[in-house]
């Protein structure tokens, strides 16, 4: 049987470690989850009124995109006079000028090793904007992080996804 001096020094010693815990890197063999990237990004979106929207994502491309998106883009951008606004110039996370989130769902439609497909769904404070909108993104794995590689959206006015959008404008761009 543990003396007493035995058990006290073992809960010491286990209480001083505890709290070094938190501070341990997780396990290399962690998955990065698609869901709770895109879940993350509309929890930022729709930070107080909801229109705070994602561009944030235009500061950060690396982290979010894929390479072959990112250069896409960058081809997009490089056909930009100065003063012009670009290929891409609304918020991503609603496909709107005016980012309205008033609550969403993300859901996982499919997760293979290297590709995911997210839907979110979301409603709008805004009254006169009925029903919901609906979002897919399409994800690649890449360095061990879940990127984002195409988006679209549901609806007739937005009918062509995000790389849909880059590859017109290029293309009209080139038009003599």
């Amino acid at each position: 049987m543990p003396s007493r001096r035995t058990f006290t020094c073992f809960m010491a010693a286990l209480l001083l470690a505890r709290p070094f815990a938190a501070f341990a890197a997780p396990p290399a063999s962690a998955p990065h989850d698609p869901v709770a990237m895109i879940d993350a990004i509309y929890v930022r979106a729709a930070k107080g009124n909801g229109q705070q929207g994602s561009g944030f994502l235009f500061d950060q491309m690396p982290r979010y995109f894929s390479k072959s998106l990112l250069a896409l883009w960058a081809r997009a951008d490089a056909k930009t006079a100065k003063d012009e606004p670009g290929a891409i110039n609304g918020d991503l996370a609603t496909g709107s000028q005016e980012p309205d989130i008033k609550s969403f769902t993300v859901k996982p439609e499919m997760r293979e090793a290297d590709k995911a497909r997210v839907t979110v769904t979301f409603t709008h404070h805004d009254r006169s904007t009925p029903g919901s909108t609906v979002v897919r993104y399409a994800l690649v794995r890449q360095a061990g992080r879940w990127k984002i590689d195409d988006i679209s959206y549901a609806g007739d006015n937005q009918s062509q996804p995000l790389r849909g959008v880059l590859e017109e404008y290029i293309r009209m761009m080139e038009k003599p």
